[in-house]
């Protein structure tokens, strides 16, 4: 049972120069180099989270709802009598370091967590309603942070997801291509869609620009970058700036 949540798409203009940013989880200091950092203890963390959410979505699937409502962050092997019999010989109580997994979910939403090498939570998750509420997507630098995953998508942890630069530039491409539509059908010229990388940053204030800002950029040759922080270009149908490894 997947989450029924919004694309992250944001139309910011619509004047002479069309404009959309479209957000990549990650984090600032994301490189395709930081997938070889990663120790082994997180990687084994993020997978016992990983499966926790696989067997809490073969629940919902079959339940049409999740495990719950809890009251607040609950340890995850309370939920292990509440699973079907054949999930529970798979189910993970603990990340690499021993620490019990926690689980958090109203019956429609849920999110499990993992409290990283130190044990101890990054965020408030008490102080609101939905605990990951206001929490950026992004990937841990360390081996104390947190690992989360709401609804089996990861939110934070030790690498994000590798297809996801691959899909934002698919969902770009398609903005780019419905702005093309309407700018031959309205007239304005250029249009110019814009992801804002990892870090939900973007890299120059778009919003401001006028046109000769925008052809300017446009006249620049293609390029590709490694950073994912860095935003992804598209415009006059085609890929001005992405991430490298990719065929755009």
């Amino acid at each position: 049972m997947k989450s029924r949540k919004s694309s992250g798409i944001e139309v910011l203009a619509l004047v002479a120069v069309v404009t959309i940013v479209v957000s990549v989880a990650g984090a600032s200091s994301f490189t395709f180099d930081t997938l070889n950092s990663v120790s082994e203890k997180a990687k084994e963390s993020l997978l016992a989270v990983r499966v926790a959410g696989d067997l809490i979505e073969m629940y919902g699937d079959e339940h049409l709802v999740f495990p719950g409502p809890t009251d607040g962050l609950v340890p995850l092997a309370s939920l292990r009598q509440t699973l079907d019999i054949p999930a529970r010989r798979y189910f993970p109580q603990h990340d690499a370091w021993g620490h019990g997994l926690l689980y958090w979910s109203n019956g429609f939403d849920y999110m499990i967590l993992s409290e990283g090498s130190d044990g101890r939570p990054d965020y408030a998750y008490d102080q609101h309603g939905i605990p990951y509420d206001g929490i950026m997507p992004g990937v841990n630098a360390s081996d104390t942070q947190d690992i989360i995953l709401v609804h089996d998508a990861l939110l934070r942890g030790p690498f994000g997801s590798r297809n996801s630069p691959r899909k934002t530039m698919a969902d770009l491409r398609s903005i780019g291509t419905a702005c093309e539509e309407y700018a031959l059908d309205n007239n304005f010229y250029p249009n110019f869609a814009v992801s804002t990388g990892a870090d939900a940053a973007a890299d120059a204030p778009y919003q401001t620009w006028t046109t000769p800002q925008f052809l300017a950029l446009l006249n620049m040759p293609p390029s590709t970058q490694t950073d994912l922080r860095k935003d992804i270009l598209f415009g006059q149908g085609q890929f001005i700036q992405w991430p490298a490894g990719i065929v755009p």
